[in-house]
């Protein structure tokens, strides 16, 4: 018993026995632990006390029985592996067999009425192509296929806002003298971001070209094209409210003037420096910003923040 014991590493504690085990004096609760622990090692305790150890005599029963379980199920998994084992063995030990069944017998030459016939046996044999060869085939319909396709212009590309000519799309070059791409545009942002410093001294400098930023330059690019934009620049640094010459201190900036709205309305001519006496309601003028407020012809929300909900 000491032999099959060794082989089990733990044994079950049950929550029925806690209840026992509290009401026990510690000494008696010792040393039925004792009796446990010599148990699991496949030995007898002695008890002094006969009541204690007919109490302990249920605990025996159980953990025997746990023990008794734990081995049996050990067996049953110790035999299905052995069978896996086995199982495996006999499906390999076919594959093996399958493979020597149907290899071809190596023929070293042909025969015609039991004799050796050594042309016919050279004219049957088959050529023996290697991947070289196989690669140079294939280069060879690549070069053919070039050959096919140099004189076809690639695909026609209309121009923006115009129609397409189908008659382009696989017309020969035989047939075309010179082809000319369609031009495309590309996207200089450095370019209104030197036009802006350049023209406008006065507001603050873009320190960062953002992703939003470049969304707004491609989208006013497109809109106005870099000329306008850069009159629109000369305008700003003309201007003396949107310099900051006005009752809040506010400046126009960068990202301001790229809002569609706000460039329109600078190359409109919308913040021109107009000093007209005029209505009251202004020191300046009737057409001051301020006395466009007072007379509620203009908005400070409008003005400062305006665009914001447009794209740019």
């Amino acid at each position: 018993m000491n032999e099959i014991l060794d082989e089990k590493k733990s044994w079950l504690f049950y929550k029925t026995w806690n209840n026992m085990f509290r009401k026990l004096p510690d000494a008696e609760a010792g040393e039925l632990v004792k009796a446990m622990c010599t148990l699991e090692e496949g030995e007898e305790f002695t008890f002094k006390n006969p009541i204690l150890e007919a109490v302990f005599s249920t605990i025996k029963e159980q953990m025997l029985a746990n023990t008794e379980r734990f081995y049996k199920e050990k067996e049953r998994r110790q035999n299905a592996s052995k069978k896996g084992v086995e199982a495996r063995a006999e499906k390999k030990k076919q594959s093996d067999n399958e493979s020597l069944t149907n290899r071809q017998p190596i023929v070293n030459q042909s025969l015609t009425n039991g004799k050796p016939n050594d042309n016919e046996s050279l004219t049957n044999r088959q050529p023996i192509v290697t991947y070289k060869d196989k690669d140079k085939d294939k280069d060879k319909v690549e070069d053919k296929d070039k050959v096919k396709d140099k004189d076809i212009l690639p695909p026609y590309s209309p121009p923006k806002g115009g129609k397409a000519d189908s008659s382009l799309r696989s017309e020969s070059r035989e047939n075309v003298a010179v082809y000319t791409p369609p031009k495309t545009t590309r996207m200089d942002y450095q370019a209104v971001l030197d036009a802006f410093h350049a023209s406008c001294p006065s507001l603050p400098k873009v320190l960062k070209l953002s992703d939003s930023r470049k969304k707004a330059i491609k989208a006013r690019l497109s809109d106005f094209g870099l000329e306008e934009i850069k009159r629109a620049f000369t305008l700003t640094e003309q201007s003396d409210f949107l310099k900051g010459t006005n009752a809040t201190g506010w400046q126009a900036g960068f990202d301001w003037l790229m809002k569609p709205a706000n460039l329109t309305k600078v190359l409109e001519g919308n913040y021109e420096n107009k000093h007209k006496a005029g209505k009251a309601g202004s020191m300046f003028g009737e057409d001051d910003y301020l006395a466009k407020v007072a007379r509620g012809e203009a908005s400070i929300m409008d003005e400062w923040f305006g665009g914001v909900a447009e794209g740019g």
